[in-house]
């Protein structure tokens, strides 16, 4: 279940975005095109991974792409965890 700490990185990148474009630092129409989604399920459709599904905490990608459900920029929140404790949960 998702918590503060796996939204954190959607605050800050949108806070982030306003800052640049505040800034200067984008374009109005650059600022306009990025779409910034917290936990959308994404669906693989590239070989060898098509029809993998992953959750990530943060999803960039630009609306000019054809392909808007592939992310181009992953965040995701971890914890250090031990590697018997990393295998097993690859199992579920």
């Amino acid at each position: 279940m998702p918590n503060y700490t796996d939204s954190a990185p959607h605050a800050w990148f949108v806070q982030q975005l306003t800052r640049w474009n505040i800034n200067g630092q984008l374009m109005p129409d650059e600022h306009l095109n990025v779409m910034v989604t917290a936990s959308p399920r994404v669906t693989a459709s590239n070989p060898p991974y098509t029809g993998d599904q992953k959750e990530p905490d943060t999803f960039i990608s630009c609306f000019r792409l054809p392909y808007l459900h592939e992310p181009r920029i992953i965040i995701e929140v971890g914890f250090n965890q031990t590697y018997r404790s990393l295998v097993d949960d690859a199992k579920l």
